[in-house]
């Protein structure tokens, strides 16, 4: 395995663990099992207007667009679920009054009001959207036009710890390779284009294509009470996929990526990450220990630092 090959798989583990944040008790000290009775972190803005919506079949949004579901997160972060060829999510910031969500980005904008409910799930929503995709495509909902369309309301409980469900800000990253490859790095936040150059300094060679790869920076990592995990980008694509704890054990998550249509093509499936938390200080500490093998063998330990966001604004 070719240098360049090796820090490319170092790339994918790195994305992988960013996509990844949970938290667990612990103290500055790192004492893992035990109790740490002050905390900083706090309930989501949003928490108890959390919600998926999902319509009783797919809604065709013309140009070959279809809506598959709408996903409303605990810290006003709302995530559109479309497909055309591969499935791929648009998101946006919401805000919530009197059972109106109200989107104003660059990318959504428009209101979702929740309607007299038929049962316990199954709800009628007045949807007025305008979703902007980066290639200039322009998609509207429009409750109007749609008719009366059923959706599924799901707002599950939270399984495991509560205080993981929340958005995280990427902070700081740790990488410490030992083995054939040696070194180590710290980069003040999430953006990729620092995991490319250590890299290049350590000998690997990319393509300009591959270097355009790296050109992007994360900014938020989103986790949700009804299974949804994503990350965003500053050039507002996101990545995302549905996750669920690892054997029930609440110290790991299993995550399971859609097709990465808009975002960073390094990212691999199926992946699980241990954690550990700082709750005094409303923080979470990502490690993820990879082996890789090949012409040289080392293993790389790759911290990350995230920050409670309880509101994205």
């Amino acid at each position: 395995m070719t240098m360049k090959k090796t820090f490319f798989y170092l790339a994918m583990a790195v994305m992988t663990a960013m996509c990844m944040t949970a938290c667990e008790e612990s103290d500055d000290n790192d004492s893992r099992g035990e109790e740490n009775n002050t905390s900083a972190i706090v309930t989501p803005t949003y928490d108890d207007e959390a919600c998926t919506l999902t319509p009783n079949a797919p809604i065709d949004l013309g140009s070959g667009y279809s809506l598959m579901k709408i996903d409303l997160t605990e810290s006003g972060k709302a995530y559109f679920l479309l497909k055309k060829d591969n499935e791929f999510y648009i998101n946006s910031v919401y805000t919530y009054k009197d059972k109106v969500y109200t989107m104003n980005s660059k990318t959504v904008k428009g209101t979702i009001e929740i309607m007299t409910a038929r049962s316990t799930q199954t709800v009628s929503l007045k949807v007025n959207i305008t979703i902007h995709l980066t290639d200039g495509t322009v998609l509207t909902i429009d409750s109007t036009m749609l008719g009366d369309i059923l959706w599924t309301m799901e707002k599950n409980d939270a399984t495991g710890d509560k205080d993981l469900f929340s958005s995280w800000k990427i902070i700081g990253i740790t990488l410490d390779l030992k083995g054939d490859v040696k070194g180590y790095k710290e980069f003040p936040n999430g953006n990729l284009a620092n995991i490319r150059d250590f890299a290049e300094e350590q000998g690997a060679d990319f393509t300009e294509k591959e270097r355009k790869d790296f050109e992007k920076t994360i900014e938020y990592v989103t986790i949700t009470k009804n299974g949804l995990m994503t990350f965003d980008y500053s050039d507002g694509t996101s990545d995302g996929g549905d996750w669920n704890w690892v054997n029930n054990q609440y110290k790991q998550l299993q995550l399971k990526l859609q097709d990465r249509y808009m975002g960073n093509k390094f990212i691999v499936d199926n992946a699980s990450i241990d954690y550990t938390a700082y709750k005094e200080k409303a923080r979470c500490e990502l490690r993820l220990n990879a082996n890789i093998s090949g012409n040289k063998k080392y293993e790389a330990h790759v911290t990350f630092l995230l920050q409670q966001v309880p509101e994205v604004k």
